[in-house]
């Protein structure tokens, strides 16, 4: 049995999961913007404690390595070391991205699902997977308006996830209003039990000494004038 520790803080929403193999067991999901540093801790000791386990008793970690905020993604990814270090644990690591698109996967049958986060401006990171749970285009970065989206937009059903769905659609016209759109998601760590299982079977983990998230910016750190 593989008892599975998942953490998101990587967007405004502080998530933990558990999971025992594939099947989720427990969940919490909090909605206080910069309170990740005070709460995550705290909601991954509550959702243990609810779940009836201990942290000896779990045999993996599970991160969101963004793309994400700059701050966010630290402090997730730091309580995740930690554990991982003081348990002797591995670690798996996947695309925020990826884990908005799986709460999806398998329920829209013939729909594509087009992952979107807002990075500022007129950009959003953006990935587009099938509902089958295959990524069939990783955009990255992308300006918009972007003639590629607006052809799949146009020759697809298609299911917008994510807060850069709103942006999307504003920024591009089109005649197909076969699309379904869910800017909010409440827990982004609530499909993932497949992704995890398959990691783990392919010994898919992080070399924690090398591991860096990806955030939505680069960091720009000035010299003090002083």
């Amino acid at each position: 049995m593989n008892n599975i520790l998942v953490l998101d803080t990587s967007t405004h929403i502080c998530s933990a999961s558990y999971y025992q193999n594939e099947n989720l067991i427990t969940s919490i999901s909090l909605k206080q913007p910069n309170k990740h540093s005070e709460k995550a801790a705290e909601i991954i000791h509550q959702l243990l404690k609810i779940s009836s386990i201990s942290p000896k008793q779990l045999s993996h970690l599970a991160v969101a390595k963004g793309p994400g905020s700059y701050t966010g993604l630290r402090i997730g990814i730091s309580i995740i070391k930690g554990l991982s270090y003081g348990l002797n644990i591995p670690v798996i690591a996947y695309s925020s991205l990826l884990a908005q698109a799986a709460i999806f996967f398998h329920h829209y049958e013939n729909h594509s699902i087009i992952s979107s986060i807002d990075a500022g401006r007129n950009e959003v990171y953006l990935e587009v997977y099938t509902n089958e749970g295959f990524l069939s285009n990783a955009y990255g970065a992308v300006l918009l308006p972007n003639s590629n989206i607006i052809q799949h937009l146009e020759e697809n059903q298609v299911i917008l996830v994510g807060n850069g769905s709103k942006k999307i659609l504003d920024y591009h016209q089109f005649l197909n209003k076969n699309y379904k759109f869910f800017h909010t998601i409440d827990n982004p760590t609530l499909g993932l039990g497949r992704i995890l299982m398959n990691k783990i079977h392919k010994n898919d983990f992080e070399d924690l000494s090398s591991f860096e998230p990806e955030y939505l910016k680069p960091v720009n750190i000035t010299q003090s004038k002083k």
